[in-house]
C-alpha cells in the first residue's frame, strides 16, 4: 500500500507531503485546487511520462517520491531479484523521480538508479491509477485474468500452482526430447566423442593427491640439488663443519656450562639458563631431523620423468574438463549419464513422450477445473458490479 507521497517544485506545488492509511483515502477540494496534479505526480513517480514544463516556474528540478509498504513480498521480491535490486526486509519500497530543466529525468528504486522500463514493470504491481478521462485497467482485456485470479480461493491458488509446476516439467521434458532428436550419424559421432572423453579421464586414474601433492612432489624432485645444498649448509653451521669448525650446538653447550657455573652467585640467571637449555635441546632435535631429511633426498631421474609426465597429463585434463580433479570427475559422471541416455535412445524417447503425455492429461483436467472457477468468479463479479 501507498504510505506517503512527497512532491517538490511540481506544477503549482512547492512542497507537499501526504500520508496515507490503510483503507479508503479521499482527496477532496474545489476544482483547480490541485487534486489532479497530485494524481499526475503519482503517475509520474510510478513511471509515467514526464515533461520539463511540469517543473515549477523558477526552479531547476522537480522531485517526486513515493513510499510503499509491500505486505505480500513474493511477487515484488522476485521482480526485484530479476533486476538485481535489493528488497528491504521491512517490506518498504521507495520510488523517486527527479525531473530536470536541462537534462533527462532520473528514476530511483530503493536508492538505485533504474530505467523507466524496470520502474514500470515493478510499479505496475504496486498501484492502479484511474484518472479522469484515462483508459482504466479494468477495461484492458489482458488485465482481466489477473483481476479474476485475485479473487480465487485456496483451491484456486493450488490449481494455479500445480499448473505452473506442470508447465515447468513439461517444458523441461520437451527440451530433453528436442535434445534427443539427432540423426543417426550425429548420434554415432556423439557416442564416439563421449566414449573417448570418458576413456581419457579414466585412464589417468586421477586422485585428490593429484591436486594437493603432485606439484609439491614435482618441485621437490626437480629442485633436489638446490634443496640438498641448502640443507647441507644448515647442517654445517649446526655441527661446525664450517666457520673454522665452530659448531652452533657446541657454542650453546658452552654457554650453558658458563651459566651453570654462575647461577650459584645469582639465582636470577636460572630462568635464562633454562631457556638456553631449551634452545640447545631444540637445536639437537632439529639437527637430527635435518640429517634424516638429507638422507631421504634421492636424485632419481625416473621419478622426475614420471612426475613431469603426470603433471602434463593432469594439466591437460584440467584445461579440457575442469580446473580441479573434482571438476574433472564431475564432468566425467555427467557425460557418462549422457552416454547412457544416448545408448538407450529408444527407451529414453519413449519415457519422455510418456511423461509429456501424462503431464498434458493432468494439465487438461486442472485447466478445465480452473476455467470453471474463473467463470464462476467472473459471473459473481459481474453481478456485484452491475
Amino acid at each position: 500500500m501507498l504510505l506517503e507521497l512527497s512532491i517538490q517544485n511540481f506544477a503549482i506545488i512547492e512542497d507537499l507531503k501526504i500520508g496515507f492509511t490503510k483503507g479508503l483515502n479521499l482527496l477532496t477540494g474545489e476544482t483547480g485546487s490541485g487534486k489532479s496534479i497530485i494524481i499526475e505526480a503519482l503517475g509520474i513517480v510510478l513511471g509515467g511520462r514526464s515533461t520539463k514544463s511540469l517543473i515549477r516556474t523558477g526552479e531547476k528540478k522537480a522531485v517526486i517520491q513515493a513510499l510503499f509498504y509491500i505486505e505480500n513480498k513474493e511477487k515484488i521480491e522476485a521482480l526485484f531479484q530479476e533486476h538485481g535490486i535489493d528488497m528491504e526486509e521491512d517490506g518498504l519500497v521507495i520510488i523517486t523521480r527527479e525531473i530536470f530543466t536541462n537534462s533527462p529525468s532520473i528514476s530511483r528504486l530503493n536508492g538505485r538508479t533504474v530505467t523507466l522500463g524496470i520502474l514500470n514493470s515493478i510499479s505496475y504491481n504496486l498501484v492502479d491509477i484511474f484518472g479522469q478521462h484515462e483508459h482504466q485497467s479494468l477495461l484492458h482485456i489482458p488485465n482481466h485474468k489477473t483481476l479474476i485470479d485475485s479473487f480465487g480461493d485456496e483451491r484456486f491458488n493450488i490449481l494455479k500452482a500445480e499448473l505452473k509446476r506442470n508447465f515447468e516439467e513439461y517444458a523441461e521434458f520437451k527440451k530433453q526430447l528436442e535434445k534427443m532428436n539427432i540423426n543417426s550419424s550425429q548420434k554415432e559421432r556423439q557416442i564416439d566423442l563421449l566414449k573417448f572423453q570418458i576413456q581419457e579421464i579414466q585412464s589417468a586414474n586421477l586422485s585428490p593427491a593429484d591436486d594437493e601433492d603432485l606439484e609439491n612432489q614435482f618441485n621437490r624432485v626437480n629442485n633436489i640439488k638446490t634443496i640438498g645444498m641448502g640443507v647441507g649448509e644448515v647442517l654445517d653451521s649446526l655441527n661446525g663443519d664450517n666457520f673454522e669448525n665452530i659448531s652452533i650446538i657446541d657454542l650453546i653447550h658452552k654457554n650453558i656450562s658458563v651459566l651453570s657455573g654462575l647461577k650459584k652467585y645469582d639465582m636470577d640467571l636460572v630462568p635464562l639458563l633454562q631457556r638456553i637449555e631449551g634452545v640447545g635441546l631444540e637445536l639437537q632435535d632439529i639437527n637430527k631431523e635435518m640429517r634424516n631429511y638429507m638422507e631421504s633426498l634421492d636424485l632419481n631421474e625416473e621419478s622426475l620423468i614420471y612426475l613431469t609426465d603426470r603433471m602434463n597429463t593432469v594439466n591437460r585434463l584440467k584445461k579440457k574438463y575442469g580446473n580441479s580433479v573434482e571438476k574433472i570427475n564431475e564432468f566425467m559422471f555427467n557425460i557418462q549419464d549422457e552416454l547412457d541416455v544416448i545408448l538407450n535412445y529408444d527407451k529414453e524417447i519413449k519415457r519422455l513422450n510418456e511423461n509429456i503425455h501424462q503431464i498434458e492429461k493432468l494439465s487438461l483436467g486442472l485447466s478445465k477445473e480452473l476455467t470453471l472457477k474463473r467463470k464462476a468468479i467472473a459471473k459473481d463479479l459481474e453481478v456485484k458490479i452491475t
